[in-house]
C-alpha cells in the first residue's frame, strides 16, 4: 500500500513538472529517441565488500522516468523529464526526501537521440560540478569521452572491432593525488546483446559491445603491471536476457559485485 501511495504521489509530481515546463506550441512528433522495447523496472544490486543490498524500482508514465533508489538505509529519487521540444532530458535527484533536490542533470541529445553531453548542476551551491562531453563515429559509437569533476576528471578513448565490440579502452586520468594512464582491454562472450538496458540511459549510451563482456584487464600504460582483473558471469531467461549479471574481481582484491534485473518488455 505505501508503494502504491509513492507512485502515486510520483506521478502527480511528475504530471505537474511536465505540464508546467513543456511548451505546447512546438511538435516533437519528428524527433525520436531509441529506447529499448525492453523497460529496466526492478535491479538489485549486491556488493560482497561491505554485505549490502541496493534495490531500485523504475516506473515510467508518458514523458516521464522515475526511480526510486534504497541504498544503505537512505531513499534516493530520479525523476528524468523527456523534452524532445529541445533534444534532451533533464534528471532531477533528490536525496532522503522529495522536500530536498540536490542536483539537476542536463543530458543534450544528438539528432538520432544520442547523448552528446551531460550538465550537472549542484542544487546546494548553485554550481556545475560535472560535465561530459562525447565524440561518436558515423556508427553513433563512443570514441572519446571526456568527463570533468571540475577538480578532476578522465580522458577516454575508445577502439571498436570488426564485430562492433569495445576492443580495448585507453583512460587517461587527473586526480588530487596525482595522474594515470591506463589501457583496458576487453573479451567477449559468444552471446549476443539483446538490447535490455542495465541503467535507464543505456539505450541511448551508444557505448554498448554487440556481445556480452566476459573479462575486463586494467594495465599501466607506463609499465604494463596489471591493476585489475575481473570477469563477468551471467544468468539469462528463457528468452535469453540477462536476469543477473556477476562482476567477480581478484586483482587487486578478491571482491564479488552481483546486479539483477527486472525488465518489462511489453
Amino acid at each position: 500500500m505505501k508503494r502504491i501511495i509513492l507512485h502515486s504521489f510520483l506521478f502527480l509530481l511528475v504530471t505537474c513538472i511536465m505540464s508546467c515546463s513543456k511548451n505546447s506550441s512546438t511538435n516533437p512528433a519528428t524527433f525520436t529517441i531509441p529506447f529499448a522495447k525492453c523497460k529496466l523496472v526492478n535491479y538489485e544490486y549486491y556488493n560482497s565488500i561491505v554485505g549490502t543490498t541496493d534495490t531500485g524500482v523504475t516506473t515510467y508514465h508518458g514523458d516521464s522516468i522515475i526511480n526510486v533508489l534504497n541504498s544503505s538505509g537512505s531513499t534516493f529519487y530520479s525523476f528524468f523529464i523527456i523534452d524532445k521540444t529541445h533534444k534532451r532530458i533533464v534528471e532531477n535527484d533528490y536525496d532522503n526526501s522529495l522536500s530536498n533536490l540536490a542536483y539537476t542533470s542536463t543530458y543534450y541529445l544528438s539528432g538520432g537521440g544520442l547523448i552528446d553531453s551531460i550538465i550537472r548542476v549542484q542544487i546546494s551551491s548553485g554550481m556545475v560540478d560535472y560535465k561530459d562531453y562525447i565524440t561518436r563515429n558515423s556508427a553513433g559509437k563512443v570514441v572519446h569521452e571526456i568527463t570533468d569533476y571540475i577538480t578532476y576528471g578522465y580522458d577516454d578513448t575508445y577502439t571498436y572491432d570488426s564485430n562492433g565490440n569495445v576492443a580495448y579502452k585507453i583512460e587517461v586520468s587527473t586526480h588530487p593525488g596525482g595522474t594515470y594512464n591506463d589501457s583496458i582491454l576487453y573479451t567477449y562472450t559468444p552471446q549476443v546483446y539483446s538490447g535490455e538496458p542495465f541503467y535507464i540511459t543505456d539505450d541511448i549510451d551508444g557505448s554498448t559491445s554487440r556481445n556480452l563482456p566476459a573479462s575486463r584487464t586494467v594495465y599501466n600504460r607506463a609499465t604494463l603491471a596489471v591493476k585489475r582483473y575481473n570477469t563477468f558471469i551471467y544468468v539469462f531467461d528463457s528468452q535469453n536476457k540477462v536476469v543477473q549479471r556477476a562482476q567477480v574481481n581478484t586483482i587487486p582484491s578478491s571482491y564479488t559485485l552481483v546486479e539483477n534485473f527486472q525488465h518489462d518488455c511489453n
